[in-house]
């Protein structure tokens, strides 16, 4: 099991701020379930949710600037860290 703390690059927000932008949260989770041999958590302060389940990450209202912890346990799970990694802190 591997984990990275992350700083999130990527905006997660309209351009209005009002409302969550789906897209990207699609494209995360996409990521993450390329990985079927992998465990994938995301981390923010007291909430571990999984990587793989769109509701999840949309109930954690990711922003950027927001620092969060990946976790990984599988057999890619380096790929897999590193694939998400890159998705979270390029910008859009």
């Amino acid at each position: 099991m591997i984990s990275r703390e992350v700083t999130v690059k990527r905006s997660f927000d309209s351009a209005s701020g009002a409302a969550l932008n789906h897209r990207p949260i699609s494209q995360f989770v996409g990521i993450a379930t390329r990985y079927t041999d992998c465990r994938i958590w995301i981390l923010h302060e007291d909430r571990r949710l999984n990587a793989k389940s769109y509701l999840g990450i949309c109930s954690l209202g990711i922003t950027k600037g927001m620092t969060v912890t990946l976790t990984v346990d599988g057999t890619d799970e380096a790929t897999a860290l590193s694939e998400l990694e890159n998705f979270l802190t390029s910008e859009n």
